[in-house]
């Protein structure tokens, strides 16, 4: 949800980023960054045939940073440097080398839209600084904390709406699994007490580590008086 009440989908918000560039999805551990951050991914790359394809229809390259590689490749002395130590070392466990000279221009211009999970401070304050130096670079930033002025911000909600529990579960184990899985939930009035993403993980590994997870597991589940999990 953006600032004004607009409401959107987590994979919708890939799209804005062909007319706002700086977009900024914010949520408290467990409500789904790193669900939104690997449904960007399948929405730019397991939909489109070829690379080219989807540059094409979203204008411009997604380079998904991996929390690793941004903190072995972050430049603390130089934040704006950091930027694109980051963007090169992505591309690179990709299997792309780029000249150095064509990286910094596509960053600059937003050819290059950057996708980070979960940064750091100091990277935060680099990404901040870059999107200020460059007003036509891309940043896609899924973060616990508040978006900087540069950047359009949307917030996940508060509480796991208990409509997003199904596709998950079929997320995690299929159609038909999830869908058999949230009926039971509901007829043993569980769903209430899935507060995050990671109750809803949970739900779905006891399945899986046990297919006969039976009527006694959601009754525990159901006396839960608040989350399943803490947040990491």
């Amino acid at each position: 949800r953006s600032r004004d009440g607009t409401e959107l989908k987590q994979m919708e918000l890939l799209a804005r980023l062909g007319s706002a560039r700086r977009v900024w999805l914010q949520g408290r551990s467990g409500m789904g960054k790193s669900t939104a951050f690997a449904a960007w991914q399948q929405a730019f790359f397991g939909a489109h045939p070829s690379l080219s394809k989807a540059a094409r229809q979203f204008g411009f390259v997604l380079v998904p940073v991996p929390a690793h590689t941004a903190a072995l490749h972050e430049r603390r002395d130089d934040a704006l440097l950091s930027i694109f130590h980051v963007a090169e070392a992505s591309l690179q466990q990709c299997g792309f080398v780029c000249d150095r000279a064509l990286l910094r221009r596509m960053l600059r211009s937003g050819r290059l839209a950057l996708a980070f999970d979960a940064p750091d401070q100091a990277l935060r304050a680099a990404i901040t600084g870059f999107a200020r130096a460059h007003p036509n670079a891309r940043f896609l930033v899924a973060s616990e904390h508040a978006a900087p002025d540069p950047f359009e911000a949307w917030q996940l909600p508060a509480r796991l709406s208990q409509n997003l529990v199904e596709p998950l579960l079929q997320l995690w184990l299929g159609a038909y699994s999830g869908s058999r899985l949230t009926g039971q939930l509901e007829r043993e009035d569980v769903l209430s007490h899935l507060a995050t993403c990671y109750d809803v993980r949970l739900v779905a590994d006891l399945v899986t580590d046990d297919p006969q997870w039976s009527r006694w597991s959601a009754d525990a589940l159901s006396r839960s008086p608040g989350p399943l999990m803490s947040s990491p």
